[in-house]
């Protein structure tokens, strides 16, 4: 059985990495957007991702023309995230990490002035995913909106996870040695299960593998295995934010052939 790991979700463009000067909070926002409540499955790592409409250049002069400027002239950059349906509307707009001075609120009202996107597709059928993009002021706003990670999540014992960082987690030893890894511990499960297994996990300060979980799988015994996997795992490279060890969220992929 062929076993192929993709390391995703975590692994975006460092352009896009959290450069500006962060506020300690996030300040909470009046989100006017429908709720998910009423849609069913929402994916985090779609085949297809959902896509603006006219591709980067449509998207970057979408923003220009859309983006109010606030008088205050904010300098850095603003993470979002939304869900785009099967039909490509938005929904539950939200903002994820901001800089203030007016520009938090500039871009949701920017995403709420949206066309419909161009639907993700997971085996060539509309389905609905979650996206987070990255807005900047300041800067030239020519970046698309990168596969959407899960939002930033706070725990007792962990502090702050980072979903994108500058230099991400990796595996000790590199890609070679993480697939030597998953050969010499991956349970093999007793029926001839196919396709992928996607999970999630935190990795700390100090490389240990913290909060693994299911995001989807695919049965039989499959999904079972790569969470035991990643329980065995050794520990991780930490991803670094600004020369400083930080926690931070990873996604994998486990292709069963």
């Amino acid at each position: 059985m062929k076993k192929t790991l993709l390391c995703l979700g975590a692994l975006l463009a460092i352009a896009i990495a959290c450069q500006v000067n962060e506020p300690d909070t996030t300040p909470e926002l009046e989100d006017e957007t429908s709720s998910v409540a009423e849609l069913d499955e929402i994916f985090l790592i779609p085949e297809v991702k959902a896509a603006f409409p006219g591709g980067n250049e449509a998207w970057a002069t979408f923003v220009e023309e859309n983006l109010t400027i606030p008088e205050a002239d904010p300098q850095g950059r603003v993470f979002a995230s939304f869900v785009v349906d099967k039909a490509g509307a938005l929904h539950d707009v939200k903002l994820i990490r901001g800089i203030g001075n007016g520009a938090d609120e500039a871009v949701l009202e920017l995403l709420k002035k949206s066309p419909d996107w161009q639907a993700a597709t997971q085996r060539g059928r509309a389905v609905n995913s979650r996206m987070n993009i990255v807005i900047k002021f300041g800067e030239p706003n020519d970046e698309v909106p990168p596969p959407a990670p899960p939002t930033s999540i706070d725990y007792a014992d962990i502090n702050e996870v980072f979903t994108i960082v500058e230099e991400m987690a990796s595996f000790p030893g590199g890609t070679e040695a993480w697939n030597q890894f998953i050969k010499n511990n991956l349970k093999e499960p007793q029926t001839d299960v196919k396709g992928r297994v996607f999970a999630s996990f935190v990795v700390d300060k100090q490389g240990n593998l913290q909060d693994i979980k299911l995001v989807r799988g695919i049965g039989q015994g499959a999904d079972e295995a790569v969470v035991e996997l990643l329980e065995k795992s050794p520990r991780w490279i930490p991803g670094k934010q600004r020369g400083t060890e930080v926690n931070s969220r990873m996604n994998v992929a486990i292709v069963f052939n």
